[in-house]
């Protein structure tokens, strides 16, 4: 009897193991990476929240082309942030 609870207890760690061992995707993961994105994938965006963070990552990395895109991008969205139009426009004052 005490063989078979020991059996039965190993058999239990073993299958807990394996199931707590597989992988599940994460959504990271099915993300695009943001240093392979293209003009194109960039001016399809439709919402300005990614694409406020989007100009936050090329602004901290210095890819300033994607940047440049970005911030346009962002620009002529409805409901961009007040900031992203007034960096857009020079101030002659």
């Amino acid at each position: 009897m005490l063989i078979r609870r020991i059996l039965c207890a190993f058999a239990f760690g073993l299958v807990a193991s394996v199931a707590s061992a597989q992988e599940t995707p994460s959504r990271a993961a099915s993300a695009p990476d943001p240093y392979t994105l293209t003009e194109a994938q960039i001016q399809s965006a439709k919402t300005p929240g990614p694409l406020s963070r989007l100009a936050a990552i090329y602004k901290e990395k210095g890819d300033y082309e994607r940047l440049s895109w970005a911030l346009k991008r962002l620009t002529g969205l409805p409901g961009a942030p007040d900031w992203a139009r007034q960096s857009a426009r020079p101030d002659y004052c």
